[in-house]
Parts: C-alpha cells; structure tokens; sequence
C-alpha cells in the first residue's frame, strides 16, 4: 500500500512548514517532525479540512511520546491563518511546536 507522507512546503527563514492531509498517517507525520526537531529546525504544521487537523492533532501525542525521554516535549501553539492556494483564499490551521523542558 503506498501511503501519503508529510509534504515539506518551505524551510525559509522561520520554521520549516510541513503540510498535513487527511491521508497522512500520524505515525509518519511525527516521525517526520522528530526529524526535523532533531536537526534543530523550528516546525510548523499547515492543515487545510478537518481531516488534516485531526491527523495533525494525532501527531503530536505521538511525537511527545517519542522525545519524552530526552526531557524535552513539545507544545502546540495553534492559530487560523488565510493562505493563497491556487487562486483561492484558504484557512490554514497552524500548529507552532514550542519546546518545554520538563524534569530535573
């Protein structure tokens, strides 16, 4: 079965803007972000539908679940953004990950 990974949208300047879809596997999706955690990019998640965001919202539990042992887990900062895709105005929800040191 071919399944959908994460699609990288941008890594200017900020953050690294990783798009999620209704077909992303959660599983990927955090692995992909646990990636680009690693190599000390700053992550935004960009989900366009309920589908998207719920992927996206299953994620993180899973990312969280992955890095909890390096005293580190991440945060969700969400925000509703318009975006242009297309020729049409769409509202992207953004999913900041903020790092918490947690223990010791």
């Amino acid at each position: 079965m071919n399944t959908p990974t994460p699609s990288l949208m941008s890594t200017g300047g900020e953050a690294t803007i990783v798009r999620a879809s209704a077909s992303t596997p959660p599983d990927q999706l955090a692995g992909s972000l646990h990636r680009f955690l690693q190599d000390g990019r700053q992550v935004v998640i960009h989900a366009i539908g309920h589908g998207a965001v719920g992927q996206a919202a299953k994620a993180l539990p899973i990312l969280n679940t992955r890095v909890i042992n390096s005293g580190v887990i991440y945060l969700v900062l969400f925000s509703l953004i318009d975006v242009m895709e297309n020729s049409k105005k769409l509202t992207v929800t953004r999913f900041r990950l903020i790092p918490h040191k947690i223990g010791g």
